[in-house]
């Protein structure tokens, strides 16, 4: 049977909701066993019920992940709650009718029903994919350790580090690759359309066109002939590209050959360093072992040529290596991590010198991207401007000639 309800939860809220179960003294039973007050409540048809959940699914936000911010509040939720007293049980219900993302609610209560039958939290989390792999590391040892809201802490840190390295990355490509699509478009329309009809109105007068007005046209006439044969080339060609790229061994070779890349490089190898020290350096204070901590950094990374630089990393540790010597491999993660690694061993305290290389290379990162912006600006003024400029000058060029000036 199901049940659509109104009830009053532990801080004085109502809310609205329904759920399945066998009898109404059943639904007030669990929802008491939830901390909230039955208040009315009205039987469901099974047509209701379907209609509901059909609604449900076909709503666009039923099927949107969540967010790397939805991750973290609900992370923070889950720790101050925790921190505070609150059953696991019952933290897991609230921060799931408080989200924003319903993918995320909806996960957090089929983990939460799976935790009520016994599975531990970080492995009903694993099994459905509700957090990135370190957050479920880490939970795994706040589990075992009995220290959960503080591993839970230092995950939420973790996840925002990385989503502010990635949003200060984008943003500074987002404004040269949005002016020179502008350009682009404008400049096509003009080409194609505005120049097209000067000519026809020039050729009525009897007048011949500029050179710099004729090679426009030469374009144009190229773009009307060869435009859609050089459009579906070019999507083919990026079709081809991202087959490749969906193959284990063009991956490697592309995101190889995208740390060579002069300027994007330096900056993708920095963000790796940032990520393998960050994370390894979390997962250690946090009492995972070095080998799981170097497992979970491996997934972590989006480049699978430095993927593949920590695969080899944990095998030499293993077989008793240092770790520091596969770390300095040319092209990979940036010198600086394999010399302090080196020293770390040393002394023992891998996880303090990760901290600091991180701490380090952020400040490098940051200060790259602010060099990028900088140097992009007055490029994008040159291209764009001599793009637009030329297109512009060749139409008014194009008028002066109509008007019997330029002959």
């Amino acid at each position: 049977m199901n049940f659509r309800y109104l009830a009053r939860d532990p801080s004085g809220v109502v809310r609205r909701g329904s759920l399945g179960t066998h009898s109404a003294l059943s639904l007030r039973t669990e929802l008491s066993n939830r901390g909230m007050s039955l208040l009315s409540f009205v039987e469901l048809s099974d047509k209701e019920s379907q209609g509901e959940e059909t609604q449900s699914r076909w709503s666009l936000s039923y099927w949107i992940p969540p967010r790397s911010l939805d991750i973290q509040i609900a992370i923070d939720q889950m720790s101050l709650m925790l921190r505070n007293g609150i059953g696991l049980i019952k933290a897991l219900e609230a921060v799931g009718k408080q989200s924003h993302s319903r993918q995320l609610a909806r996960k957090l209560n089929v983990v939460k029903e799976e935790v009520l039958g016994g599975i531990p939290l970080s492995a009903a989390a694993a099994k459905h994919r509700l957090f990135p792999d370190i957050v479920l590391q880490l939970m795994e040892v706040g589990e075992s350790t009995g220290d959960l809201p503080a591993v839970l802490d230092r995950a939420s840190k973790q996840i925002a580090f990385q989503r502010k390295n990635w949003l200060a990355l984008s943003t500074a490509l987002a404004y040269p690759l949005f002016a020179v699509t502008a350009a682009i478009l404008v400049s096509i329309y003009l080409v194609v359309k505005v120049i097209p009809e000067l000519n026809k109105f020039l050729s009525s007068m009897g007048r011949k066109l500029p050179q710099m007005t004729q090679t426009l046209m030469d374009v144009s006439h190229w773009l009307q002939a060869n435009g859609i044969t050089s459009l579906w080339l070019g999507l083919g060609c990026c079709g081809m590209l991202y087959w490749i790229y969906r193959q284990p061994r063009g991956r490697l070779a592309i995101d190889r050959a995208l740390l060579r890349v002069p300027v994007v490089g330096p900056i993708i190898r920095t963000a790796g360093t940032i990520a393998f020290a960050s994370s390894l350096s979390v997962m250690m204070r946090s009492g995972l072992p070095l080998l799981k901590s170097l497992s979970a950094s491996e997934r972590l990374h989006r480049n699978r040529y430095l993927a593949m630089q920590v695969l080899a990393a944990r095998i030499a540790v293993e077989r008793g290596s240092e770790l520091a010597k596969p770390l300095g491999t040319p092209y990979a993660y940036m010198p600086l991590l394999s010399s302090m690694v080196a020293v770390a061993e040393q002394t023992g305290q891998l996880d303090q010198v990760l901290e600091q290389v991180a701490s380090f290379y952020d400040e490098q990162l940051q200060a790259m991207i602010k060099r990028l912006s900088a140097w992009m600006e007055p490029m994008m003024i040159v291209i764009v401007g001599g793009l637009v400029g030329y297109v512009y000058m060749a139409f008014f060029v194009a008028l002066m000639s109509a008007g019997g000036t330029v002959r």
